[in-house]
């Protein structure tokens, strides 16, 4: 089956659903085509509805009348659509349908017109000003949704959508996503995500403390207005990540979890405290070989030190925090 894409986030939402389809899958793309097989395409579509929940579809307003043609169409459906999983079956069970309908008004989607402009960090996000998305294109890229792990914001109040999309997968990284995505049996435990997106940096070392996942992935922030709109975005290698992070202490990350979780979380929250930044940066910059341990060491100390004799505010509760990272990395 010939799956043709308009834009680099689209591609890396069907990336992330053809990789559903089959973990190993060898993708050769030829400009913005590629051939896959139709099982494979198939099992992308069914492995995605499981996994869909209760997820809405991803739209916006100019959405309606272009997505109720597809639906009529190609899926011979003439009611509204708005859940995830119930327009991936229907796609599954309309699946020669779906692939002849053709352009159709596919590509008058938003889901197809999304872009990367200037302040893209990923070389191959250059975007595309000729949106062109088939019906089979469009269900896929859908169906690649479901790597979506929720909200997060940006300083000013910016709400994105946070995606993790595999580049690569295996059925360690598949079963661990899968627990991701059952948001149910995470909540009260820990965040799912963090509340902010302020530092690159911090987020990387969150998500390398977090997510206990192999593989490398994008991390796409997809905002959602007049037109969804993606925001400068990152490839993270998870692996390399939480390797290095757990090099500082020793190999040992369980046992640094709880403090450090609180100070990168308030680095990524609304109203980040100065020390917990520097500290994390300084965590960062150790993790990466820029900056000897001991150096870490002696800095949270001495800001631990010095906040002994006081417990009452939330400033001392983030440095005692700090103290007890710090004692634990290994020099």
């Amino acid at each position: 089956m010939k799956v043709r894409v308009s834009s680099p986030f689209l591609t890396e939402l069907v990336r992330g659903a053809l990789l559903l389809g089959k973990f190993d899958l060898d993708m050769e793309w030829k400009g913005w085509e590629i051939e896959v097989d139709r099982e494979v395409v198939r099992n992308a579509l069914e492995r995605a509805a499981s996994l869909a929940g209760e997820d809405k579809l991803m739209r916006i307003g100019n959405d309606k009348k272009p997505l109720a043609a597809m639906l009529s169409n190609c899926l011979g459906v003439n009611k509204e659509v708005e859940g995830l999983k119930e327009f991936l079956e229907l796609a599954v069970q309309n699946l020669d349908k779906l692939e002849g309908c053709g352009e159709a008004e596919a590509s008058k989607l938003a889901i197809s017109k999304a872009e990367y402009y200037e302040n893209t960090k990923t070389p191959m996000m250059l975007g595309s000003n000729e949106p062109v998305g088939d019906a089979l294109t469009i269900a896929l890229g859908y169906a690649g949704t479901v790597w979506n792990l929720g909200n997060v914001r940006y300083p000013g109040g910016d709400i994105a959508s946070f995606f993790l999309v595999p580049v690569t997968l295996n059925a360690d990284a598949y079963n661990f996503l899968m627990k991701r995505l059952d948001r149910g049996k995470e909540k009260g435990k820990k965040r799912l995500l963090p509340s902010y997106v302020t530092y690159e940096w911090a987020l990387t070392l969150w998500m390398a403390l977090n997510f206990d996942v192999k593989g490398v992935f994008r991390v796409l922030f997809v905002e959602r207005g007049n037109k969804v709109y993606v925001k400068p975005s990152m490839t993270v290698d998870l692996s390399a990540e939480r390797e290095a992070l757990a090099s500082v202490f020793g190999g040992d990350l369980e046992r640094v979890d709880d403090p450090l979780n609180y100070v990168l979380n308030n680095v990524l929250s609304d109203q980040p405290d100065a020390l917990a930044v520097r500290f994390v940066s300084a965590l960062y910059q150790v993790a990466h070989h820029a900056m000897p341990p001991v150096d870490l060491k002696a800095f949270g100390l001495r800001e631990y030190a010095s906040a002994l004799s006081t417990e009452s505010s939330q400033v001392d509760f983030v440095v005692r925090q700090v103290g007890r990272v710090a004692q634990l990395v290994k020099v």
